[in-house]
């Protein structure tokens, strides 16, 4: 199991469960293991607006997601590294 997944069960107890979009996401990055994911690939995956929003506004509320945006003012969203987490 990785630190991630580890990290989430040490900060998530079972009172407080994760959405299925939420989870579905995570499970991108934890599983598959994709460091990033675009606008693009957030929305193939959620293609429900109303849903999209609410899963990547708790993923980066909680602080697994940071929001990425380059030059060309592309958004992203990237897992945290393990060194970024604060205990």
């Amino acid at each position: 199991m990785s630190w991630r997944a580890n990290y989430i069960k040490l900060r998530f107890p079972v009172q407080r469960m994760f959405g299925f979009f939420p989870r579905c996401l995570l499970y991108l990055i934890l599983i598959i293991d994709v460091q990033e994911l675009t606008a693009k690939q957030v929305e193939e995956i959620i293609p429900d607006a109303s849903s999209r929003q609410q899963a990547l506004n708790f993923l980066l509320g909680v602080g697994l997601f940071k929001l990425l945006q380059d030059k060309n003012k592309k958004v992203s969203f990237r897992a945290v590294a393990k060194t970024e987490l604060v205990a």
